[in-house]
């Protein structure tokens, strides 16, 4: 039951911290408030959805992370729409999971 609980903390932290950060850059690329709330979800959806994923393959707790330097970058930049962000956020996956799986 620790392991639960100390599991749980790890990734409440590790969420609330990030949230803001993203909030952030949302709010920096002028994501409406639709745009900001799916952008939230989907990222919630794919991290719970990789970590149940890789926890049953590999049969070991697994917690995902995202990409909180990244979403810190976009929100101190200007001139960036929310459609090049999202562009350039699916890229750099697709290229980490190209070259993770190779």
């Amino acid at each position: 039951m620790p392991q639960l609980f100390s599991a749980l903390v790890a990734a409440f932290v590790g969420f609330a911290a990030s949230v803001a950060v993203v909030l952030a850059a949302a709010q920096s690329l002028g994501a409406t408030p639709d745009q900001t709330t799916s952008w939230i979800a989907g990222l919630c959806l794919a991290k719970g959805a990789a970590a149940l994923i890789l926890s049953i393959r590999y049969r070991i707790p697994v917690i995902i992370a995202w990409s909180t330097p990244g979403a810190a970058l976009i929100a101190a930049s200007s001139g960036i729409g929310i459609h090049e962000a999202v562009g350039a956020f699916v890229l750099a996956g697709a290229l980490i999971a190209l070259i993770v799986t190779n």
